[in-house]
């Protein structure tokens, strides 16, 4: 197996591996990564035909990925090594938005996920499977085991023999899943032996991942549409002490709305690809203009907006955010994660940075949150 001048694949014996030529991609990418993918119930054939198809039912769904390996190890190549193909989506990676600019993708033939039925386990796509072919265990992002169809070795093989060639080749760095790199997807998924193959390939089972910690509680944003939460800027004391007393000089309520737009899931066999979600959320909030009526950390006179729901009799519940008072009505706050502040020492991974915020996902599962991804100050993080 080599790789020649236009950037395909071909048999030592200079015979060109199966080439379906995708009208789905970009100019030149920049290949540093790896990412794996699995079907999630469609046949290799049906693959290739969904990742080629340049007018797909919604415009938004055109896809591609640069290889598609089959359960018996057949390779199909869609698109040349040297191009963008559309394989990860809304994606992040230490710092890097948008992975399809910085990686080569690869699909395997796999139902992903599955449930127990009647004594079998079936796919989304009704494929039923026995008990021998499945590995029942918990994904990283969830609470409940699930079966997941196991790859086969003749599969395993044909990938990791692509990937030190693609290594090699281009000198990539790390291999991904796409549950790495996008929040909603869990695909390779646990069947898939990703710490073995690292090791096969990079020589070490663990991704190239900063870690941090977190200096102090955070308080965590979601993350909509990819943009850091737009907020007035903090005061030097925030957030207040519980239980400071303070003197409400103004109350205002504010309506704000986001745009959401959710990738759409995978479609099952024989259906048409799916849209995204969109969704408007509205958000009411209303803001109280105080003035601290002691001094905190030995400032006197602050004044700053608060949220109204921080405030009861006059005096503070919990750790209070408070900012500046720009002489004109605050922006509503964007939306909060559920999980509201992440306690002092909170081990996270960086996404993205887009001074003075940074995206975040957990490094280890918190009591309610075993996977979270959300916007946080960078200046609450300190290496791990």
């Amino acid at each position: 197996m080599k790789i020649k001048e236009d950037n395909r694949l071909y048999h030592e014996d200079d015979t060109p591996f199966p080439f379906v030529p995708s009208p789905n991609f970009d100019l030149r990418v920049q290949p540093l990564y790896l990412i794996i993918h699995y079907t999630a119930g469609e046949t290799s054939e049906g693959a290739i035909a969904w990742l080629t198809n340049p007018q797909p039912a919604n415009p938004d769904g055109r896809v591609s990925v640069h290889l598609v390996i089959s359960r018996t190890g057949e390779i199909t190549q869609l698109v040349s090594f040297d191009r963008i193909a559309w394989h990860a989506g809304f994606s992040y990676w230490e710092g890097r938005r948008s992975m399809n600019s910085f990686s080569i993708g690869i699909e395997l033939d796999n139902d992903g996920n599955l449930n127990r039925k009647d004594g079998g386990w079936i796919s989304a796509a009704g494929a039923v499977y026995r008990d021998d072919q499945v590995l029942v265990t918990t994904h990283w992002k969830h609470f409940r085991e699930f079966g997941w169809l196991k790859y086969p070795d003749a599969q395993i093989h044909a990938t990791l023999e692509v990937a030190q060639l693609l290594k090699q080749q281009y000198n990539l760095i790390d291999v991904l899943g796409h549950e790495d790199v996008q929040q909603d997807k869990v695909d390779p998924g646990p069947a898939f032996p990703m710490a073995w193959f690292r090791q096969q390939v990079f020589g070490r089972p663990e991704p190239l991942s900063e870690k941090f910690s977190t200096n102090r509680a955070t308080k965590v944003y979601e993350n909509v549409d990819g943009q850091a939460p737009h907020l007035p800027p903090r005061l030097a004391v925030s957030p207040i002490p519980s239980g400071t007393p303070v003197k409400v000089l103004k109350e205002i309520t504010a309506v704000k709305t986001h745009k959401v737009v959710k990738p759409a899931k995978k479609a099952k066999k024989g259906e048409g690809k799916k849209k995204p979600e969109k969704k408007v959320l509205k958000q009411k909030d209303t803001w109280e203009l105080v003035r601290i009526l002691h001094p905190v950390n030995g400032l006197n006179n602050i004044q700053g907006w608060v949220k109204k729901d921080d405030i009861q009799d006059h005096t503070t519940v919990g750790q209070v955010i408070i900012y500046k008072d720009l002489g004109a009505n605050p922006d509503p706050e964007p939306p909060v994660h559920p999980v509201n502040f992440l306690p002092p020492g909170t081990i996270v991974r960086k996404l993205e940075t887009q001074p003075p915020w940074v995206l975040v996902w957990l490094g280890e599962p918190l009591p309610r949150f075993k996977f979270l991804m959300g916007w946080i100050y960078l200046d609450d993080l300190v290496n791990a």
